[in-house]
């Protein structure tokens, strides 16, 4: 299966809260952490649809929680937006846990701006 299959069927499971296809698509060689055209990666599909299994498997698969989207939100920021508790909570058990980014993520705002700015309320939308 070409790469682009694997990350169309992970996002796509991540979506559906199919943790044996996301287990299948990892296990394959999908890149957890691959970002479609909005700078989003499998997580958020998973945090925006309320999927706590899914989001729970791919935060221990080891996806990176603090990549920023390109409209300056995490994966965590989507799931409040939609008022997702369920998920939230996932995160927030995961944030005791926190890891160092894996990799640079590109966006408008530096991770450390970008939450000084949420801290103080100045962030725009």
């Amino acid at each position: 299966m070409s790469q682009e299959k694997l990350q169309e069927a992970l996002f796509d499971a991540a979506t559906r809260n199919n943790t044996k296809k996301i287990t299948e698509a990892i296990n394959n060689g999908a890149d957890i952490d691959a970002i479609d055209g909005s700078g989003e990666t499998a997580l958020f599909q998973a945090a925006r649809m309320n999927n706590v299994r899914a989001s729970k498997l791919l935060l221990s698969a080891g996806a990176n929680a603090y990549i920023i989207n390109n409209r300056g939100d995490t994966a965590l920021d989507i799931a409040r937006s939609w008022y997702n508790k369920d998920v939230v909570k996932v995160f927030v058990n995961y944030s005791s846990n926190r890891k160092p980014l894996k990799k640079p993520v590109q966006a408008k705002l530096s991770l450390s701006s970008y939450a000084r700015k949420r801290r103080n309320g100045t962030l725009s939308r």
